[in-house]
């Protein structure tokens, strides 16, 4: 599975936005700082036994970053004025 897919797939079971994930199914809730904790779904969530740490999850579908060529970086740095 490719990085996309990965991401795709965990973005069917996840929203994430202002450091909190929601599960789409039940909108339980968990911020970034509890990450370590298990997710705890709303009970009787389809998703109930699935995902027990989505942070990790998310975490695993990222990929290495990639290296750009020297000519392109300062193309892509932003300026800084003095």
């Amino acid at each position: 599975m490719t990085p996309i897919e990965k991401l795709m797939t965990w973005n069917r079971q996840w929203r994430l936005g202002a450091g909190m994930l929601l599960c789409r199914a039940c909108h339980a809730q968990q911020i970034e700082a509890e990450r370590a904790v298990a997710f705890k779904h709303d009970p009787g969530c389809e998703s109930e036994n699935l995902h027990s740490f989505p942070w990790n999850d998310l975490d695993a579908t990222s990929v290495k970053p990639v290296q750009l060529p020297q000519a392109l970086e300062p193309i892509l740095q932003p300026s800084i004025p003095f």
